[in-house]
């Protein structure tokens, strides 16, 4: 998770706003991806709230399910922004005193297809699982395995038209649709393609 408050307020209590991120280890340099508007959102609340306190969730180690963590962010600094494909990543100071574990290794190989039908995955904390975490007092995150609806172009919908799909939990209960807010910013990956 990614968030922000003003100095001296609990992340896990108190935030302006949330999202999702990931870590990213290139051949270069090691950074934190995100959505545009979540940066965006950090940078208004920073400016315009003195908001300017960014954290990240840290899991304590490499099993699920590990303890998981706020870390404060020491001199977040913007890398790269682009609004049309709404991304952002971002630097700090002792990113790369991080364990590599942590970062998803960026190899350039070539970029599959998803298809209709085919899942795909992200974590990612959603709004209600951070408002349950303020309650307990723990930072979470929530896995998804969702089928591709449809593909187009330059993306793929993750989402069926109403009334099309029925939830279902872990043990086959059907369950109420919900909203996941809170999930900018997560990369989604092909299953059986890691």
């Amino acid at each position: 998770m990614i968030c922000w408050n003003r100095p001296g307020m609990s992340p896990i209590a108190d935030r302006e706003d949330n999202g999702t991120c990931c870590f990213v280890q290139t051949e270069k340099l090691r950074c934190v991806a995100t959505c545009a508007h979540v940066w965006d959102g950090f940078s208004q609340d920073a400016t315009n709230k003195g908001a300017g306190i960014l954290w990240l969730s840290l899991i304590n180690g490499e099993e699920s399910p590990a303890p998981v963590w706020a870390y404060a962010v020491p001199n977040p600094t913007l890398i790269s922004k682009d609004a049309n494909l709404d991304l952002a990543t971002f630097t700090f100071d002792g990113i790369n005193a991080l364990e590599p574990w942590r970062f998803y290794r960026i190899l350039h190989a070539p970029r599959e297809r998803v298809s209709p039908g085919e899942f795909v995955f992200f974590q990612a904390c959603t709004g209600d699982g951070v408002r349950k975490a303020s309650a307990t007092w723990r930072l979470d995150f929530t896995r998804f395995n969702l089928p591709v609806a449809d593909v187009g172009h330059f993306q793929f919908l993750l989402h069926d038209r109403p009334g099309e799909r029925n939830w279902i939990d872990r043990s086959g209960k059907e369950t109420q649709p919900q909203r996941i807010p809170g999930v900018s910013g997560a990369p989604v990956f092909q299953l059986g393609n890691l």
